[in-house]
């Protein structure tokens, strides 16, 4: 008894920093801040040359009225908050928010607030942590959980690990270049915790998060031993 009263007290924990980290993201996808607002009339405070932004969604800008852009032939194009499959079918092509400036983000906010004469957008969708230091860090390849996301981000970007870790040089050299940095990332961690609870938590089996074994140069391609074996909504089942 004492022991599901533990594992229910960790969950509803759990859900609520998962509202905390959503209130943000939220907020920017109602415009609570409309661009209009005085508040984006900003004045430079210092001036960096070469800003750098690391980060998940929730940095790239989702939500945003400026996330989803929809181009037209002739350059000109609609932007959304939302991804809609009709404008793609009519956009002669279309993107998200990653790598680029988004509007109403706090990135666009400190780009402006410092008049950097360069900026490198390096946030993603569906980044977490591991994924970020796998770009900035040589010796390390993730971690069990890496291979399943690497699944779903290669139907955005087409990549897999070896695709991956060609973006190593590019990372690296923006982190040397910067003059400032900033970084907005860990929501993702939390989620994945959170798609993995209930399961572990019906079959009081490890969780997929729990902590397992980073994947080193030396043992990337071979299995990472895990005990208990892991059950999650995100792997196959057990």
């Amino acid at each position: 008894m004492k022991k599901r009263s533990r594992k229910l007290i960790a969950l509803l924990l759990t859900l609520a920093m998962v509202f905390a980290i959503g209130i943000p993201a939220f907020a920017a996808g109602i415009n609570i801040f409309p661009q209009d607002d005085a508040r984006y009339n900003v004045q430079p405070v210092k001036h960096y040359d070469t800003y750098t932004v690391f980060g998940d969604s929730i940095t790239a800008g989702v939500n945003t009225q400026d996330y989803y852009h929809y181009y037209n032939a002739d350059g000109t194009f609609t932007a959304s908050s939302s991804i809609d499959w009709n404008a793609i079918k009519e956009a002669d092509h279309w993107d998200n928010g990653d790598e680029r400036r988004v509007e109403g983000t706090y990135p666009a906010l400190v780009e402006d607030y410092i008049t950097a004469n360069k900026v490198n957008h390096l946030s993603h969708i569906g980044y977490r942590t591991d994924e970020l230091r796998i770009l900035l860090d040589d010796d390390f390849y993730g971690d069990d959980l890496t291979p399943t996301l690497l699944n779903f981000l290669g139907a955005t970007y087409g990549v897999d690990m070896d695709g991956w870790i060609k973006n190593r040089t590019r990372y690296q050299q923006a982190a040397v270049d910067a003059d400032i940095i900033t970084m907005g990332i860990g929501s993702n961690d939390i989620l994945m915790t959170i798609w993995s609870m209930p399961l572990a938590f019906c079959t009081e089996r490890m969780p997929l998060w729990a902590p397992s074994l980073p994947v080193s140069r030396r043992s990337r391609k071979a299995p990472i031993p895990r005990t208990p074996r892991t059950c999650s909504l995100l792997s196959s089942p057990c």
